[in-house]
């Protein structure tokens, strides 16, 4: 009895073939993967960034207002407070100043770039670091926003910290190979901050 080989071309088109629904399946699986982690890798890489430039701007805006007394406390004869008032112009120049410095500095870099690996977007902690780099560019979609906010807090018998934060937010819109996407950060930063003595009065606990 003869039998008949099969011709090798056959073989090759089964091969390739087979490679080619291989390949087909692990970049579905990729694609999945990278879908359901993208965006809180985003996210965080750039937050990282805006945070970096952000926090320039602050520690210049600090620098120059470390010697400015924001707020006005007046005691009685018998030392108790009486009244605290904060110097509403500066605080309106501390913030429109950081807001101007801010949005220019973020203009002046038109985008901020990060390269990730393929495998960190994946979020699966074996292939974190692995695999070709791709590009991240985030640009500021809208102006930065930014609050001045007064706080007080305990610093032990008969002493309070008060504190005024800069809160920062910004719209971010992120670009890359396999999708785009936006993002809202928020950040906090202290300003300054004034140890009073003396027992403060219940109404000025929410000033500012």
């Amino acid at each position: 009895m003869l039998y008949r080989r099969k011709p090798a071309k056959n073989k090759i088109l089964i091969f390739l073939l087979s490679v080619f629904i291989l390949l087909a399946v692990l970049i579905l699986i990729l694609n999945a993967a990278i879908n359901q982690h993208y965006d809180s890798v985003a996210k965080s890489r750039g937050k990282k960034l805006c945070a970096e430039a952000i926090e320039q701007c602050v520690n210049k805006i600090v620098c120059e207002t470390k010697d400015k007394r924001l707020i006005d406390i007046t005691y009685n004869e018998a030392g108790k407070i009486t009244s605290i008032e904060t110097d509403t112009s500066s605080i309106n120049s501390i913030q429109s100043s950081l807001a101007d410095m801010i949005n220019k500095e973020l203009d002046s870099k038109n985008s901020i770039n990060d390269k990730i690996p393929v495998g960190t977007l994946t979020g699966n902690a074996f292939f974190i670091g692995k695999g070709p780099s791709v590009s991240l560019d985030f640009t500021q979609n809208n102006s930065a926003q930014v609050m001045l906010v007064s706080e007080f807090s305990s610093a032990g018998i008969n002493q309070s910290i008060h504190q005024i934060y800069a809160h920062i937010t910004i719209d971010v819109y992120c670009f890359s190979l396999f999708r785009n996407a936006s993002f809202t950060y928020d950040f906090d930063y202290l300003v300054c901050e004034t140890i009073i003595v003396g027992e403060i009065p219940q109404r000025y606990l929410s000033l500012g």
